[in-house]
């Protein structure tokens, strides 16, 4: 009985074989657009799961679960089942669409992230960034400059 080792060094040459033949095909078939592709497709289902120092796991039927900034929604792998448990803030009804929360993401996030942007005004994480500076000559200076501390800003 070979060993594992062995069998494992005849898989290899085989499959450097098999890619040394095929290499024309290899690079027409896996370029830079499949590449990014394939990433999309990777990024887009994998799940963190908080219980196992934040790994990510594939998890099939995750990625049927559409995102609302609505629902707070949390997913999990549950060691005493051995399974990916999924709980969130609010019953559904058969046959209504259950909804997940990819995270407390601005909506520049979320499109970056997941190629969609909220309905105006739905999503209570969206922000921006803002530079405010004040020029020290400006007549109204310290009342700017006292409004902006006001409210936590500065110049």
């Amino acid at each position: 009985m070979a060993s594992y080792s062995s069998h494992y060094v005849a898989k290899r040459v085989t499959i450097t074989i098999l890619f040394q033949l095929y290499i024309c095909i290899f690079f027409q078939v896996f370029n830079m657009e499949t590449f990014k592709w394939s990433f999309g497709i990777l990024f887009s289902r994998l799940v963190r799961l908080p219980s196992l120092n934040e790994r990510v796991a594939l998890v099939p039927w995750a990625d049927m679960l559409n995102h609302s900034c609505e629902v707070e929604s949390f997913m999990d792998y549950d060691k005493s089942s051995q399974a990916i448990l999924f709980t969130t803030n609010r019953p559904y009804q058969p046959g209504e669409q259950v909804f997940i929360s990819y995270g407390k993401k601005s909506n520049g996030e979320l499109l970056l992230s997941y190629e969609f942007v909220p309905k105006e005004g739905t999503n209570p994480s969206d922000s921006a960034n803002l530079s405010v500076s004040l020029n020290k000559i400006n007549v109204c200076y310290k009342e700017k400059l006292e409004v902006l501390r006001k409210h936590g800003l500065s110049a």
